[in-house]
């Protein structure tokens, strides 16, 4: 098959599509990418041919773009959930809307260029030219979960709550969501609606501007820790992973000090620049016997200075580090979270925004890490709790065994099953009957 994967800005989600398209052509099947222009040189190292997208304001390093959002933003990381999604998502889906008004007709061209089989995409709302381009389109969603869930009683995404809380707290939570969303919602009903697609068909997830595909969904996370404790709604596959296969910088092993206790590495993910975080969080590892590796992002690495036992640079490949450390300190995104999982180490979690929250209350419930609020960080607390992670035997063997289970899975090998019948189902179908597509993925993971 000819597969093509279109992925907005950010550079977690063009890893999530990277790392899939590796997995599904080792089958045979020709991967490509359309990206926007600034994501470039993230796919073009791992050999996809590639398409850019271009918009205003959008010619700048990712990373470096991100950065600067999240450090003008960097006092929302103190707020509650709800005034956290209002400073930080709604801006970001703001900029989404924006972008994909600009980029559509390109999106078109790059399709027809292309004329792929189907289309594997991340973006928070729909791009009209992928619905309109007459090839089935499968949605890769790459955050937490919980989202997909909304509609089985589960808390709601971005909350940090667990299905222990209140009905009425995820009812009033939901509530405020969709009330911070109503205006950008409108205004992608309206752009949707003058590019000829009925808003009021779309199948939106949850709360959220984000829709269903009418083909397949896919979703990332580990098969041991999912929320089996609610109901997966129809026309979704979850895929354990997608860790991309990368090759060790030159200057990784570097890194590692010649003699250590125990070697911790730390990142506040691709998204998150809190200078003023990480400057308090060092000071306090300082007091600590360990060794550590900081990921400091672009703007921090040239104002912070490190102490004896911590080595940082702007970007570390992290890949490559997190099979030679004993825990890692992380802000809890998707991909972080899940690669840890499969390097079989702990995790002690400081969510920043957004799903982060989730995966962090996801790890205390599954007894598989901690997780401490950005705002209750204190010496004593951090450092006796590195102390326990490290000695705790019990969690250090639950996450062996969602390792194994990762390393072993199989879910690449059957959605790529699932995908070639959904190719064939599409030449004669628009769209494909809920039932029908359960039946595929149950015969597949039988």
């Amino acid at each position: 098959m000819r597969i093509t994967f279109i992925c907005i800005d950010g550079h977690g989600h063009v890893n999530s599509c990277i790392g899939l398209a590796q997995k599904l052509a080792k089958y045979g099947n020709i991967c490509s990418f359309i990206v926007p222009f600034n994501c470039l040189s993230i796919v073009l190292e791992y050999g996809f041919q590639v398409l850019t997208v271009f918009a205003i304001a959008y010619d700048v390093d990712p990373q470096a773009k991100l950065n600067q959002f999240m450090e003008q933003r960097s006092e929302a990381f103190e707020l509650g959930p709800i005034e956290q999604f209002e400073k930080i998502r709604i801006p970001r889906m703001k900029m989404c809307l924006e972008f994909i008004r600009q980029t559509n007709d390109q999106y078109g061209q790059h399709i027809k260029t292309l004329s792929p089989d189907c289309i594997i995409y991340f973006s928070w709302m729909t791009i009209p030219a992928i619905v309109k381009s007459g090839i089935p389109y499968i949605l890769l969603y790459t955050c937490n979960p919980l989202l997909i869930y909304g509609n089985s009683r589960a808390p709601p995404y971005s909350s940090g709550l667990s299905d222990k809380d209140s009905q009425t707290l995820f009812a009033k939570q939901r509530s405020s969501f969709k009330l911070a969303l109503a205006d950008l919602t409108q205004q992608l009903d309206w752009y949707l609606a003058s590019e000829g697609i009925n808003p009021f068909l779309e199948k939106r997830i949850d709360f959220m501007p984000l829709s269903k595909s009418p083909y397949l969904n896919l979703y990332i996370y580990p098969e041991t820790i999912d929320y089996k404790e609610f109901n997966l709604p129809a026309k979704w596959f979850r895929v354990e992973h997608c860790l991309r296969t990368t090759p060790p910088l030159s200057d990784t092993e570097h890194l590692i000090p010649e003699k250590y206790e125990k070697l911790i590495f730390v990142t506040l993910g691709s998204q998150v620049s809190n200078t003023s975080f990480l400057t308090k969080l060092i000071t306090i590892l300082s007091k600590s016997k360990y060794h550590f590796i900081v990921t400091l992002g672009s703007i921090a690495a040239d104002l912070i200075q490190l102490p004896k036992n911590v080595v940082g640079r702007k970007y570390v490949n992290q890949l490559s580090i997190l099979p030679k450390v004993d825990l890692v300190i992380h802000h809890g995104g998707n991909n972080t979270f899940i690669e840890s999982l499969y390097f079989g180490k702990p995790s002690i979690i400081f969510p920043m925004f957004g799903d982060q929250h989730d995966n962090g209350r996801r790890a205390v419930d599954m007894g598989i890490g901690k997780c401490i609020s950005p705002t209750n960080l204190n010496e004593k607390l951090l450092l006796d709790m590195i102390d326990e992670t490290i000695s705790d035997e019990k969690m250090q063997q639950k996450v062996s065994e969602i390792s194994l289970s990762l390393q072993q899975t199989q879910s690449h090998e059957r959605l790529n099953k699932i995908l070639i019948s959904i190719v064939e189902l599409s030449k004669n179908l628009v769209g494909i009957p809920d039932q029908l597509v359960n039946q595929l993925v149950a015969t597949w993971n039988n």
